[in-house]
């Protein structure tokens, strides 16, 4: 059963995962015993290294190195209780996190307490249920300086049977009193190699923004997969994914305005090597 921060993921992945436009990546991974490395830079100078390392009793222990020098260390634990997982995580910023994660055969739960300099004390809980291809679940974010208040929140209801995967959230930043956001994904897997998906966002006021996004993507052969994407104003982008071999693949993705072929269009690529 999966956590409600995955609600959706499938369409949001279709139309933006392999669509890397205006930069270029270098992902590098590789692993030793109980012990695995994951890196990453792209062409706006910003990069990571992570180690993770496998410990006695299902723990784990990850650090994180980022460009701008904070160092993150993250502590998991999934033996403590049956079908619970503890989290720790404590950055060179002065920031951190507690959280535990819950799940049963048709329902997840997660709570987590952050601490920061900038935004102190926040506490996270989200939630999400299943039953009869039908989901609903939510996420609120609590601060706690004078009073316990919302800052913000999702709430959401999906549908999924056989091929097809339908949500619906409405979220709202109450800290920064923005107006209420409905989103609606959809997703199709028409065949084993050929999926579609679209959505569909407003804002919930009297003069509210909509936008909109359809795409599809197509499984060529073993070593290829293509895809398109074409969004309310004309934006179209397309991407096409090549393993080159066992240990590596390339991502190249392009995107040009229809409605202003002259604008200058975005080009982008990520290598990833293992």
């Amino acid at each position: 059963m999966a956590l409600f921060k995955d609600f959706g993921k499938p369409a949001k992945d279709l139309l933006g995962k392999e669509y890397n436009l205006g930069e270029q990546k270098l992902e590098l991974k590789s692993s030793s015993g109980d012990v695995s490395f994951d890196s990453s830079w792209n062409s706006a100078n910003q990069g990571k290294v992570e180690t993770d390392f496998k410990l006695p009793k299902n723990t784990n222990l990850e650090v994180k190195y980022e460009t701008d020098s904070n160092v993150t260390a993250t502590l998991t634990l999934r033996d403590l209780f049956p079908r619970a997982l503890f989290k720790t995580k404590a950055s060179t910023n002065s920031s951190v996190n507690l959280g535990a994660e819950y799940r049963l055969d048709n329902g997840t739960a997660t709570a987590d307490l952050e601490y920061s300099p900038l935004s102190g004390s926040l506490i996270h809980a989200s939630t999400l249920f299943s039953k009869n291809n039908f989901s609903v679940g939510g996420k609120v974010s609590l601060l706690t300086d004078d009073d316990l208040r919302v800052k913000e929140y999702v709430v959401g209801v999906g549908y999924s049977k056989n091929s097809i995967e339908i949500t619906e959230t409405i979220s709202e930043n109450v800290q920064k009193k923005a107006a209420p956001e409905f989103l609606f994904q959809f997703l199709h897997r028409v065949d084993p190699n050929f999926s579609i998906a679209a959505k569909y966002s407003r804002t919930l006021q009297q003069s509210g923004k909509s936008s909109a996004e359809v795409g599809g993507q197509y499984k060529l052969s073993d070593k290829t997969t293509v895809g398109a994407k074409l969004n309310h104003s004309s934006q179209l982008g397309l991407f096409a994914l090549h393993q080159l071999n066992s240990n590596a693949s390339l991502s190249q993705s392009f995107s040009l305005n229809l409605a202003q072929a002259s604008q200058p269009y975005q080009y982008g690529f990520a290598l990833k090597l293992k």
